[in-house]
């Protein structure tokens, strides 16, 4: 009996090894095509943001950023903005507004139903796959998205074991 789930093993394990590779591929070339994606969100983000402040001459939730940098981390959902909001890396000390929050204000003064994008992977995974909204004091803005590969325009990190790219697209609008 053991020499039968031997013979079965060995090809096993080939398949093992290959299948791995296989998704590892898959995955890469599904990360290629979303980073795009992810960059058009980001703009977006920053169109929406802009409208905002053209009509109110301010920056969502910009009169709380006076004493420190507020922050909107837009994931999936409400807990996965908070358990990203406790990330160093991503929160740099700001008071955190929830995503909600931040599109019932925008709709409420734009006039319109804003529903702000989220990133276009649906399976959770090791990545940060979250917009973030920031305001400095200053009333500097940043909208922030972070791509699998790197581009002229990103930073690399390191978070978690992995190497990520942040895209961040920034205006400063501070004195």
């Amino acid at each position: 009996m053991v020499v039968r789930n031997a013979k079965v093993l060995v090809p096993m394990s080939f398949c093992m090894a290959g299948c791995s590779a296989v998704y590892v591929a898959m995955d890469e070339a599904y990360q290629e095509a979303m980073d795009p994606v992810r960059v058009q969100a980001t703009e977006d983000i920053q169109k929406v943001m802009l409208a905002y402040h053209h009509k109110k001459g301010k920056f969502p939730f910009g009169e709380l950023a006076a004493e420190q940098p507020v922050m909107t981390i837009i994931a999936r959902s409400e807990a996965e903005e908070i358990e990203f909001a406790k990330i160093e890396v991503l929160n740099k000390g700001a008071l955190l507004v929830t995503a909600k929050a931040l599109e019932t204000e925008l709709s409420k003064e734009l006039g319109f139903d804003v529903v702000l994008p989220r990133d276009p992977q649906k399976v959770t995974t090791f990545a940060p796959n979250v917009y973030v909204y920031f305001i400095t004091p200053e009333q500097d803005l940043c909208i922030v998205s972070h791509l699998y590969f790197p581009t002229p325009e990103t930073v690399e990190y390191s978070w978690e074991g992995g190497r990520f790219n942040s895209y961040a697209n920034c205006i400063p609008m501070g004195e």
